[in-house]
């Protein structure tokens, strides 16, 4: 963050969700007056904030003692530390050992884009660290040996606050609650029992949409001038092409010197290289499938549907963002992808974490390399 010419002190002025809490402590919903510089949704003469609301609820108490002009930079750091803790408290209630389960965890937080995300508290990044954490927590309180599925739900329907597509890994996480030990799916009184607080969590989102829109399911994305002039909307078929080859483009060499992307994404893979490890393991698993319970298969099959699913979901979406170093829209399947990792990885087998270190040495290096340069506008980028 140093050399970036950054400080978990400074004043964030993409304070989005700050602002949207103070308007919510002032007894209002709107903002009140136009940002020219936010992501700003107007409906009906009214300006709103445009993202899934969950980060102003964490910034209530923030902004009670600090105003609009609270710590976000610090907070989203903290958030990240929380979400490196999480997965390796998810790798050790997953059988890994302890060494395994510490770099793994080091390989998806420090060597991927995440590194990217986790630096500065803007709005966008606020949204997608607070939703990579809750996430991990949520698979973690899910798989350990006493589940709490109250807590797990409940965290996940945070997370989806968040980020709303994450809600096709809903499955996975069901999953994960229903083995021998636990039988919540199969009785429906504990089964919403434990669902009640994710249900009040998701019924407060679709209230305040419905009152800020009209509509339970519109929090304020289709709302943005991009999107109310887009000939094809925020979501159309149309964009699907270009965006999957925007998945896999790598960077360009011009006079000998890289030049990454700052909009729509490079290389996925390249910036969160733990992509190539989670293949590896889920290749060599895959070789040798007779040796694999029947409902192993399915659990492997499932992640890699829903890791695909979502890629295409996000690759339907008009842009694949912008003013960012990698593919950070491509963050919120990480978390999900690194379960798939835990449980396709045999705890005996180092093969996956032999490759994994070459890995991680180039995912640390280049979000790192990248991070810095993009910060200080240096001509690295196109």
């Amino acid at each position: 963050m140093a050399f970036a010419g950054e400080s978990p002190f400074q004043p964030n002025i993409y304070n989005s969700y700050s602002l949207q809490a103070e308007s919510w402590l002032q007894g209002r919903l709107d903002l009140g007056q136009n940002y020219e510089h936010l992501e700003i949704a107007t409906f009906q003469n009214q300006y709103f904030v445009s993202f899934p609301p969950f980060p102003s609820i964490v910034m209530l108490p923030f902004v009670a003692i600090f105003g609009s002009q609270t710590p976000d930079h610090l907070i989203v750091l903290a958030a990240a530390v929380i979400a490196c803790i999480f997965a390796y408290k998810l790798a050790i209630a997953l059988g890994q050992k302890k060494n395994k389960a510490l770099f793994y965890s080091l390989f998806l937080c420090v060597g991927s884009n995440f590194l990217f995300v986790s630096m500065r508290g803007g709005v966008w990044f606020m949204a997608q660290v607070f939703a990579f954490a809750l996430t991990l927590a949520a698979f973690y309180y899910a798989a350990k040996k006493d589940s709490k599925p109250a807590l797990s739900l409940f965290l996940f329907c945070c997370a989806l606050g968040c980020r709303p597509l994450s809600v096709i890994y809903l499955p996975l996480l069901l999953y994960l609650l229903y083995d021998k030990r636990h039988t919540i799916l199969v009785n429906l009184k504990k089964l919403a029992i434990a669902a009640a607080p994710a249900v009040l969590l998701g019924a407060f989102y679709m209230l305040l949409n419905f009152l800020r829109f009209r509509s339970i399911f519109e929090f304020g994305h289709n709302y943005l001038p991009e999107f109310v002039d887009a000939e094809h909307g925020q979501f159309s078929p149309v964009y699907l092409a270009d965006n999957l080859a925007n998945l896999w483009r790598l960077p360009q060499i011009v006079d000998g010197q890289l030049r990454f992307y700052q909009f729509d994404g490079t290389a996925f893979w390249l910036v969160s290289p733990i992509v190539i490890t989670y293949l590896f393991t889920l290749i060599r698993r895959l070789v040798q499938w007779k040796k694999i319970k029947r409902r192993q298969l399915i659990i492997f099959a499932a992640i890699f549907a829903s890791l695909a699913a979502h890629l295409v979901l996000l690759c339907l979406h008009k842009t694949m963002g912008g003013w960012h170093f990698g593919h950070r829209y491509t963050v919120d399947i990480l978390p999900v992808l690194f379960l798939g990792l835990l449980l396709q990885d045999q705890k005996d087998d180092n093969h996956a974490a032999l490759l994994s270190v070459p890995l991680f040495a180039i995912g640390m290096i280049t979000n790192a390399v990248g991070t810095i340069f993009l910060y200080l506008n240096l001509d690295y980028f196109v």
